[in-house]
């Protein structure tokens, strides 16, 4: 994600602090939500940017292929700027998905920018009292981390509504969010069936469990220094990003490291960083160059390549749920 266009959400950020204290911190007091089934009602938002209309094609594919019905945000079609909609028009739509008793989970259209503006003023109350998963990735790291962190309603970092999924990407996250298996192990796309980012690769071998946390690497960076990123002590963080040059990545890695827990998680598991590569590569480190001289020097079990990231074939990731690596043989295991 393009760190440059994040610069002026920091400021706002600052002032979110008295408001999020409000709420009691949540996040070790994990809050499973209910599965889906065929028939149900999601309500559909989009608190990031806007779409294309020709995006909206895929929504009712993919739903219809879930057996879903949509209940669409007053907003979804809007544009302000780099936004789908205000502030208030992106939150009103939000809190309707979560306040509408017949909607069972909220799921997002697509990425971009915006989240980070809108954390303070979510109504974490409100979604205490009516949980459900929020579904999403990218910049819905951002509701999705702060949700956990002040209700521990689990979430999914998973795919979103306004893409076209790849059979792996249905399925995977039918069984999922179906309540079909309760077990996963994802090994990383076969490098024949992969055109995007490097192949899987092992940093630091070993073997690490813990809690599944994580998300795209802009937000988390972004989010360092509020009470809206959770802690990383003994978690199995997971990380991605897209159109990022290694300095950047190297930026905000040290960023997080120096800003947070990051360096007492238990292990790490990073997907895959598309469109990462430097573009003058005589002038710069690699990727593999930058994540390898990163994690190595925090010493925990690491390896890139899960499936998961802005890519076609993506494997959903419970945000909360029991997740275990083997970097040596590159294999993710998941519990919901």
């Amino acid at each position: 994600m393009k760190r440059r266009t994040f610069n002026t959400s920091m400021l706002g950020l600052v002032s979110m602090m008295p408001l999020a204290n409000t709420i009691h911190l949540m996040e070790d007091k994990d809050k499973k939500t209910p599965l889906l089934k065929a028939g149900d009602m999601v309500g559909v938002v989009a608190p990031s940017g806007p779409i294309k209309d020709d995006r909206f094609e895929y929504v009712a594919e993919n739903l219809n292929q879930l057996g879903l019905e949509p209940v669409f945000g007053k907003y979804i079609r809007g544009k302000s700027g780099f936004l789908s909609g205000t502030d208030a028009e992106r939150l009103e739509d939000l809190h309707s998905a979560y306040a509408n008793k017949d909607v069972k989970a909220v799921w997002c259209l697509r990425g971009g920018y915006g989240t980070t503006r809108i954390l303070d003023q979510i109504d974490y109350k409100l979604i205490k009292k009516n949980a459900k998963p929020l579904i999403g990735y990218s910049d819905i790291t951002g509701p999705l981390l702060s949700i956990y962190r002040k209700t521990g309603i689990m979430g999914y970092h998973a795919t979103m509504l306004a893409s076209k999924w790849s059979e792996f990407t249905l399925e995977q996250t039918r069984v999922m969010l179906f309540g079909e298996k309760n077990e996963f192990q994802f090994e990383p796309i076969p490098e024949g069936e992969r055109t995007d980012g490097e192949f899987a690769y092992t940093i630091v071998s070993g073997k690490a469990e813990g809690k599944l946390i994580g998300g795209n690497l802009t937000l988390l960076a972004s989010m360092c220094g509020t009470d809206f990123l959770p802690k990383f002590k003994n978690k199995l963080v997971f990380i991605e990003d897209v159109g990022e040059e290694p300095y950047r990545i190297d930026r905000m890695l040290t960023q997080l490291k120096s800003a947070s827990d990051l360096e007492e998680a238990a292990g790490f598991v990073l997907g895959i960083f598309n469109d990462c590569n430097p573009e003058n590569a005589a002038f710069s480190f690699s990727l593999k160059e930058t994540l390898t001289s990163q994690f190595s020097a925090i010493g925990k079990p690491t390896y890139y390549g899960a499936p998961f990231g802005h890519i076609d074939k993506i494997a959903p990731i419970p945000l909360g749920g029991e997740g275990s690596i083997d970097a040596d043989r590159k294999l993710l295991s998941v519990k919901c």
